[in-house]
């Protein structure tokens, strides 16, 4: 386990700190960064006004459901937007 979990967890069991806090709800942007990429993260316990950009590598250590929540960002990403659907079904429609 790498040092920073080990801490995390040491946390979580003397009761000095909620794992919620590092629950992911949600990816909701994702960018490139000279460190490597980050995210956007609304965290469950925290309204959509403070989400955090966070470095991926700390991610990965600290947040236990994030990979599960970038997949589900990426399938977002694939969907046509709204704006395009639209579109498309107008030109069929004339």
């Amino acid at each position: 386990m790498p040092p920073e979990r080990k801490f995390l967890e040491d946390l979580v069991e003397a009761g000095h700190f909620d794992r919620d806090v590092v629950r992911v709800d949600r990816v909701v942007a994702r960018r490139e960064a000279k460190g490597g990429p980050g995210d956007l993260i609304k965290w469950r316990t925290l309204p959509y006004e403070d989400a955090t950009w966070e470095a991926e590598a700390e991610l990965r250590l600290l947040a236990p459901n994030w990979s599960k929540k970038l997949r589900q960002f990426k399938a977002r990403e694939k969907l046509p937007s709204l704006a395009s659907r639209v579109r498309s079904s107008f030109i069929a429609f004339v």
